[in-house]
């Protein structure tokens, strides 16, 4: 791979765009926490999909998208930004 290509991968956007706007910013602190880390530039990688989640990451979105209720969160296709 060239270093200038970016790597594709599903991220969770469909499922931000499902949180109602009052709930977004808790959402996101939870993901957040989730996911291991503490500021929103690799929050949104790992949301647009440029970055790849770790199985318990992955794992640990999942459990906290569930707690809203919401179940298909998921990209359908790789981010193609």
């Amino acid at each position: 791979m060239k270093t200038t290509e970016k790597r594709k991968f599903r991220g969770f956007n469909k499922g931000l765009l499902q949180i109602p706007v009052g709930q977004s910013r808790e959402v996101r602190e939870k993901l957040m926490i989730a996911l291991g880390i503490r500021s929103r530039m690799p929050f949104y990688c790992y949301a647009k999909g440029l970055q790849e989640m770790k199985e318990s990451q992955s794992l640990a979105v999942k459990e906290v998208f569930e707690s809203y209720g919401i179940t298909d969160y998921r990209d359908d296709e790789p981010c193609n930004n």
